[in-house]
């Protein structure tokens, strides 16, 4: 899940590096837009197919998690198509489908309950990681997850910060969710000098890494929806290994 996390992380349109080009605004002085250079093209449908393995392959981690369960304390039941790592939205929701968790013990029966969205976020369900993962893998079994635009967020990786100031102050910086394209504004940093008897302030990049963000519909950017789904469904199953 990991390697998944990275490739996530990493990938291009076309494997081609994504370049960033400084754009200093002469009508405001100390303002530096950011901009995408070196855009491959891309095929939203193609993004669809990769995203939905990735939902599949981690909703199938949960059901083998159950499963693992299932095996600890239940090893004679015999074939066995019932079993999987539910996810509702409520607790009438859970009792209904407990039908399927009738091979585990009642602590581990507890422990699926406790990972639940209702449990571990009562106030905004809808969005929980299992609940949009929940969501993502109904919608890929009976047809293709549609990605309307691809679009990339800039961050420093291993760093406080991507920037480095050159006789500057960051004052504000501005992140865009526009979908990916040649010349598209990805930010706006904005500085002032440092030493005022010094050069005109400037900024350099370093540690700078793009981020797919894919974009599940019109205006709706759903910001590292990869390794988001990927890095919570590694905590649950972490939290589950001292079951075994």
């Amino acid at each position: 899940m990991h390697d998944a996390a990275t490739w996530m992380a990493n990938a291009t349109m076309s494997g081609a590096a994504i370049e960033i080009e400084k754009a200093p605004d002469p009508a405001r002085p100390g303002t530096i837009d950011l901009l995408a250079k070196n855009v491959p093209v891309t095929d939203p449908f193609r993004w669809g197919l990769y995203f939905g393995d990735i939902v599949q392959n981690l909703r199938g981690a949960l059901d083998h998690l159950a499963f693992a369960l299932a095996d600890k304390d239940s090893p004679g039941r015999g074939e066995d198509r019932d079993t999987q790592f539910i996810i509702v939205p409520d607790a009438a929701g859970f009792q209904k489908a407990s039908w399927h968790l009738k091979h585990l013990s009642q602590p581990h029966k507890d422990l699926i309950e406790a990972e639940q969205p209702y449990v571990r976020q009562p106030a905004d369900v809808a969005i929980h990681p299992l609940s949009m993962l929940e969501h993502y893998s109904n919608i890929d079994k009976h047809r293709v997850i549609h990605i309307v635009a691809f679009g990339s967020d800039l961050f420093s990786w291993g760093n406080p910060t991507p920037f480095r100031p050159k006789n500057a102050k960051l004052t504000s910086q501005a992140i865009y969710e526009n979908p990916l394209g040649e010349g598209v504004k990805l930010m706006t940093v904005t500085v002032e000098k440092d030493d005022p008897n010094g050069p005109a302030p400037d900024i350099e990049l370093e540690s700078v890494l793009f981020a797919p963000t894919l974009a599940l519909g019109p205006g709706m950017l759903v910001k590292h929806v990869g390794p988001n789904l990927i890095r919570y469904v590694a905590e649950v199953v972490e939290r589950f290994a001292g079951q075994f």
